[in-house]
């Protein structure tokens, strides 16, 4: 859909979410990193009691161009290693792994080779990071009614696995709703709500970058420009923030006003006819 003009939304106003669970962690640090939007991961001493596991290692990164302090450090399992939470509210929770591959002269994270579950969701089989200097963000919005949730990493035979930091937070249940469209075919779909999703990709059209800092839910929300194809065929409209409010049954939760207040329309084209 198009917008050929600003519109403002008139509508109630909603707080920050606050979740009920919110687990972070810097894995293989000693120091508590510093965050711009300022919130706490604990160290490894900090969350030893929710990791199980026969053996495992630190590995630490001296570049001070990493986008990210949490990339900084990692925790190396030679065998399977299992981290367990007990989680305060059941429902919807957001599962975020950071993985770098960092240089160690004793372990080759770039060679490592693993797959990971989060109690019933296989998320990731016989994973690789195939670039060195690209940090990955996996992110997914699970449904764990289990109060104990398992995070298992498996590495593959005479391999490694590893993990920068995870969060495990609270998501509203009002992200999912129950029943939805498909296209192709058209046609109802319901029980979407006890299934778990990955994030493939979350951009904003025409907007700038969104970091966790302007983002009640900690999401990060990238600039479309890098996928359009040709930016001829697009122009950018924007409103500011400020203009956006939120009917009764949409809330920041949704997305923030940066969101809103930014689109792609189509360009004019100008035809010649013979």
């Amino acid at each position: 859909m198009f917008l050929c003009c600003p519109i403002t939304i008139v509508a109630r106003t909603t707080g920050p979410f606050k979740p009920t669970d919110n687990i972070l962690l810097d894995c293989g640090a000693t120091v508590a990193p510093k965050l711009p939007d300022g919130r706490m991961f604990l160290t490894d001493k900090e969350s030893s009691q929710y990791l199980s596991t026969k053996d495992d290692a630190q590995v630490t990164s001296s570049n001070a161009d990493l986008p990210s302090p949490l990339l900084l450090t990692a925790k190396v399992f030679p065998e399977e290693a299992t981290y367990s939470f007990e989680l305060r509210r059941p429902g919807f929770h957001w599962l975020r792994l950071y993985f770098y591959a960092i240089k160690d002269s004793k372990y080759d994270l770039l060679q490592s080779t693993f797959s990971v579950s989060a109690n019933q969701y296989a998320i990731l089989h016989n994973f690789k990071i195939s670039n060195a200097t690209i940090p990955v963000l996996k992110e997914y919005l699970l449904n764990m009614n289990d109060p104990r949730f398992v995070l298992k990493f498996s590495p593959m035979s005479n391999s490694l696995a590893f993990v920068n930091a995870i969060e495990v937070i609270s998501a509203p249940d009002s992200l999912i709703a129950d029943e939805g469209s498909s296209l192709s075919p058209v046609n109802n779909i319901q029980g979407l709500s006890k299934h778990g999703y990955q994030v493939v990709y979350r951009l904003n059209m025409g907007g700038p970058l969104i970091t966790p800092q302007n983002d009640t839910l900690g999401r990060t929300w990238i600039p479309d420009t890098s996928y359009l194809q040709d930016k001829a065929f697009a122009t950018k409209a924007s409103v500011s923030a400020n203009a956006i409010n939120y009917p009764e049954k949409l809330t920041p939760w949704i997305a923030p006003a940066a969101v809103y207040s930014s689109l792609i329309e189509m360009a004019v084209a100008f035809l010649r006819h013979s």
